[in-house]
Formats: structure tokens, C-alpha cells, sequence
């Protein structure tokens, strides 16, 4: 991978550099130099007779005195274009190690920077989870009755956790338009797929908890309902009681009061039932309406058997009351069929669009823990 220095390596001298050209320029003088003097030589020997035997001649004469100093003028020559050569090398170098370093402490400043507010959108990220674990556990049980309270609160903090996901998704885009790092690029990437994936866990938790709050309204009413006719069978007990007792017009008149209240409770239990029945999925009371429409049927024969016996009827007291004895005994075949609470039955009725949600949740929930995954690596 490279790095973020490399730049400061100096290239080899390619053809045509200004240094070549230079050493170019050089070579030739040396070549002229040395032809030249192999020529004076020549002509040295050719004009100055050859020393005889036995004279001294330490120095060789007036020529080799004379390019004794043209020689040490060329030497200085040499030595100073070398030196100034010498000189542009190093202030070469020198400028371009001061480019390297100059834009290496940008670079470095520029990933601090990048650190920073990369270390930012994760502590964002932390201040959200906060919330997002009250919702995670919410969420394996959202029919707890318990918590409705806490859902509600949740609720009301949705749209403002969304707002937030949305600036930091906004805000990660913007990052990566500004740096060309692979491992910042995905880093930041990974912040985007985290911030969506909990926007979807979001989005399907308050689908849960909004039918949560609807189913838990229903079931309640259901039980509600159901609370009543335990009350109307309670005061249908005691009209039995007070008719098999009864041996005075007074009494059947007390037997008959009692009977029609208890009339009055069921026929309301009904209508209820019917009511909540029409809240809900498919026919999830069908079992109970029907008891309670044998029981209203039963007491309405026990008020006609009341009426029959304080006007003198006793024909149509007995049949009137074999019709409520037959009413009764099919009711009380329905009521031995009943498996589970109103409000269970409720609960259950809705519980295939409660799953949806819950597994549209962990699926969003999913994709968070591989987003966040790739987030962590960075750090």
C-alpha cells in the first residue's frame, strides 16, 4: 500500500536532465583538453633540441614553466563548477525534502482532522444506542402489558432518532467526498450501512409497538367484556334460585326482576363481544357469541315462563321453561369448549403481523451488527 511519503524518494537523472547535460558539457572540454595537449607535446619535442650528455636539466625549460599555472588556473575552474554544481544538488534536495514534509504534516493534519470527526459520528452512535437497547428488549416481548408505558415513551423518540440517523448518514457522504483513503472510504461506508440498518430496526419497531398498542387496547376490552358475563351469570344464577323458591306472586315478581337484569348484563356482554370481534382478524369470538346468544336465548324463555306463571299459564309456563332448560344445557355445551381467555385470543389473532414485525426487526438488526463490525475494525 503506499504510503504517504513516498514522494520525498528522489528519481535517478533521466536523459536530457539538466545534470547530464552538464556532465555532457564537461566531457567534452576534457576531450579537446587532452587532444590539445598531445599536440603542444609534439611540438614541444619538435622545437627543443634534446639535452646532451651530462648537462642538468631539472626544470625542463620556459615551456613547462608556463603551463604550470594554466594547468593549476583549469584545476580551480573544475573545483569551482563542481562546488556550485554541488551546491544546486543540495538545495535541490533540500527543497524537496521540505516539499515532503510540508505535505506530509498535511497529510497527517488532515487525518487527525478525519479521526476526529470520525471518532464523532461514533460517539453519536453510542448516545443512540442507548435508546436502541430499551427497544431491543421491548422487542423479544411487545405484548408484555407491562411495558406499555416504556413503548409509548420510545414511540415519541422515534422521530427524532430518525433525524439524527439521517445527519449522520448525510454527514458520512460528505467525508468520503473528501478523502481518497480505501480503509477511510470503507470505514465510512460502514457508518452509512450502520445508520440505515438501525433506521430499519426503527422503522419495524414501531410498527410492533404501534400494533402492540392496538392489540393490548383490544384484548383488554375482550377481558373487559368477558368480566361482565361472569357478572350476568352470577345474577342468572341467583333468578334460578329465587324461581325454584318462589311459591308467592311476590316472588316470582322477584324471580322475574332478577331474571331480566340478568337478561340485560348477557344481551350487553353480546353486543360488546360483537363489538371487539369486529376489531380483529378472521372470527376469533365466534365460540363465545354463540354462548352468549344461547344464554340471552335461555333467560328469554325464563322471563316468558315468569310472565306465563304470574298470569296463570301453567301450559305455556312449562313449555316456555322446557324451551330454557334446552337453551341452557347448549350453552353450557359451548362453555365447556373454551380454551383460552378473550384477551389471549386476541393476542394470538394478531400474532402473524406481530412476527412480520419482529423478523423484519432482526433482519434490520442483522445488518446493524455487520455494519457495526466493519465500524469497530477501523477504530
Amino acid at each position: 500500500m503506499a504510503g504517504p511519503f513516498d514522494f520525498m524518494h528522489i528519481k535517478g537523472r533521466t536523459a536530457g536532465s539538466s545534470n547530464e547535460l552538464s556532465f555532457d558539457v564537461l566531457d567534452a572540454a576534457r576531450s579537446d583538453y587532452g587532444k590539445k595537449r598531445k599536440k603542444d607535446k609534439k611540438a614541444s619535442k619538435a622545437s627543443t633540441p634534446a639535452p646532451s650528455q651530462g648537462s642538468y636539466h631539472g626544470v625542463s625549460g620556459t615551456a613547462t614553466l608556463s603551463a604550470a599555472p594554466e594547468v593549476e588556473r583549469r584545476k580551480r575552474e573544475r573545483r569551482t563548477h563542481s562546488l556550485k554544481l554541488g551546491f544546486v544538488a543540495v538545495i535541490a534536495v533540500v527543497a524537496l525534502v521540505g516539499a515532503a514534509g510540508y505535505f506530509g504534516y498535511t497529510y497527517m493534519m488532515g487525518q487527525q482532522n478525519f479521526t476526529g470527526s470520525y471518532d464523532s459520528l461514533i460517539n453519536r452512535f453510542r448516545e443512540l444506542d442507548k435508546t436502541i437497547v430499551q427497544v431491543d428488549a421491548i422487542m423479544a416481548n411487545p405484548y408484555d402489558s407491562g411495558q406499555m408505558e416504556a413503548e409509548a415513551n420510545l414511540l415519541d423518540k422515534f422521530p427524532q432518532m430518525t433525524r439524527e440517523l439521517n445527519a449522520l448518514t448525510a454527514e458520512a457522504r460528505s467525508m468520503k467526498e473528501l478523502t481518497s483513503v480505501p480503509e477511510d472510504t470503507a470505514a465510512l461506508s460502514g457508518v452509512e450501512s450502520a445508520a440505515t440498518a438501525r433506521k430499519d430496526m426503527l422503522s419495524a419497531a414501531e410498527g410492533a409497538f404501534t400494533l402492540s398498542k392496538q392489540v393490548k387496547g383490544v384484548a383488554y376490552q375482550a377481558d373487559k367484556v368477558w368480566s361482565s358475563v361472569s357478572e350476568a351469570d352470577a345474577k342468572a344464577r341467583e333468578a334460578t334460585e329465587i324461581a325454584n323458591a318462589a311459591s308467592t306472586q311476590e316472588e316470582t315478581q322477584q324471580a322475574r326482576d332478577a331474571t331480566v337484569e340478568a337478561y340485560n348484563l348477557f344481551e350487553e356482554a353480546l353486543i360488546s363481544l360483537q363489538d371487539v370481534g369486529n376489531q380483529t382478524p378472521g372470527t376469533v369470538f365466534d365460540l363465545e357469541i354463540s354462548y352468549l346468544k344461547k344464554r340471552v336465548a335461555a333467560l328469554d324463555a325464563a322471563i316468558d315462563t315468569e310472565d306465563a306463571l304470574l298470569s296463570g299459564d301453567r301450559n305455556t309456563a312449562e313449555a316456555k321453561n322446557e324451551t330454557y332448560n334446552d337453551a341452557d344445557a347448549e350453552a353450557a355445551m359451548l362453555a365447556a369448549r373454551f380454551e383460552t381467555s378473550p384477551g389471549r385470543q386476541v393476542r394470538e389473532a394478531f400474532q402473524v403481523d406481530m412476527t412480520a414485525w419482529q423478523e423484519k426487526y432482526q433482519d434490520a438488526r442483522a445488518e446493524a451488527a455487520t455494519a457495526d463490525a466493519t465500524v469497530r475494525s477501523y477504530l
